[in-house]
C-alpha cells in the first residue's frame, strides 16, 4: 500500500471516530452556540465584543452575529451597543444564559464521566496523548501553509 493509500484509509476512520459527534445530543438545536456560551461564561467578568467572540473562536463575524441572533432570541444572551465605541456590539449572559450554560456544563460532565466508565481512564489518557500528538502534526501542517484542504 502506498503512502497516500494509507492515508485514504486513515482519513475515513477519523471520519468515524468524531467524538465531538456525540456531544450534539446535548442540545442538537443549538450546534455550535454552546460555544459562544462556554466563552461567554468563562469570560463574564471581562467586556467580550462580537469581534472577540470571532477571533476566539476562529470563525466569521457574520457566523457569530447569527449565532447571537438566536441566542438573543432564546434570552440567553445580552446585546448592546458600546458605549465609547459606536461600531461595536457588547456581548454578555443574563442570568438565563449562566443557568443554561452551568447545566449544560454538567451534562457533559456526566457524558464524560460515562465514557470514563466505559473506556477507563488508562485507555482515555492514552487516546488523549495520541490525540494531541496528531493535533500537533496537524498544527505544524497549517503553520507551515500546507494545512489548507
Amino acid at each position: 500500500m502506498d503512502r497516500l493509500e494509507i492515508a485514504q484509509k486513515y482519513a475515513l476512520e477519523f471520519s468515524k471516530i468524531n467524538p465531538y459527534r456525540c456531544f450534539k445530543s446535548i442540545n442538537p438545536n443549538n450546534e455550535g452556540l454552546g460555544f459562544v456560551m462556554a466563552y461567554l461564561y468563562k469570560n463574564r467578568d471581562k467586556t467580550i465584543c462580537a469581534g472577540d467572540l470571532a477571533k476566539a473562536l476562529d470563525v466569521s463575524t457574520a457566523r457569530v452575529a447569527a449565532a447571537l441572533k438566536k441566542l438573543e432570541e432564546q434570552q440567553l444572551i445580552k446585546r448592546e451597543d458600546s458605549k465609547t465605541d459606536s461600531r461595536k456590539t457588547i456581548v454578555s449572559l443574563p442570568d438565563a444564559g449562566v443557568e443554561q450554560t452551568e447545566e449544560t456544563g454538567r451534562k457533559l460532565l456526566g457524558y464524560i464521566a460515562d465514557v470514563i466508565d466505559y473506556v477507563g481512564t488508562d485507555d482515555l489518557d492514552e487516546y488523549i496523548r495520541i490525540s494531541s500528538k496528531i493535533n500537533d502534526a496537524f498544527n505544524s501542517m497549517k503553520c507551515k501553509g500546507e494545512g489548507d484542504v
